[in-house]
């Protein structure tokens, strides 16, 4: 069993198009949409847009953005569902050029597996304290430099965020595989070790 750490652009100038402005994420914020938990009563108005020319390229199938959200394009979409993962909620959100016109059909991955997998004693991390963070924050995760996920708690499962600190993204080989089978673009991988 393998487990990667999903590595997203944060640079326009590496990806085609690069949806650098949320415009507007019909209420939300992007920590909304790392919290594992089933968004209700999604209307579907949110929206994403770049701001020039220059990032107006063909998009690929996971969108680079400047939120950090995941962005899954229909032929990401469409190849997950046939490989079997599971513990995703499509939200669709309207991607536009800088013109106002659509790149059609993506949607806001909102991973639903939240796994207690990092095993804190073999990772390297920071946490909050009193000095930089509110009361509720101290102790926990502020950045994680490498992880080390436990192999038993991600067992059955191939897309997940970790409970101790849900903005990363790990994924499973088989993940992976279906990644590269079908040619899919704007991601890459990081092995992270298990235990």
């Amino acid at each position: 069993m393998k487990w990667y750490d999903l590595l997203r652009s944060d640079k326009y100038e590496d990806v085609p198009h690069y949806a650098s402005t949320s415009s507007d994420l019909d209420g939300f914020k992007w920590w909304h949409f790392a919290e594992c938990k089933l968004i209700q009563n999604w209307r579907a108005r949110a929206r994403i847009k770049s701001v020039s020319e220059d990032e107006d390229g063909p998009p690929n199938d996971g969108l680079a953005n400047d939120d950090g959200l995941l962005i899954f394009s229909p032929r990401m979409r469409r190849a997950l569902d046939a490989g079997g993962i599971v513990g995703i909620q499509y939200l669709p959100i309207r991607v536009l050029k800088s013109d106002n016109s659509v790149h059609e059909g993506y949607a806001i991955a909102n991973i639903l597996n939240c796994l207690a997998a990092l095993d804190r004693d073999r990772s390297d991390y920071s946490v909050f304290t009193e000095d930089d963070s509110e009361p509720e924050d101290i102790g926990r995760i502020s950045s994680l430099r490498k992880a080390v996920l436990k192999q038993e708690a991600v067992r059955g499962f191939h897309i997940a965020r970790l409970s101790d600190f849900p903005e990363a993204v790990y994924v499973s080989q088989h993940f992976v595989d279906i990644f590269k089978e079908n040619a899919l673009t704007g991601y890459s991988f990081s092995p992270v070790e298990l235990v």
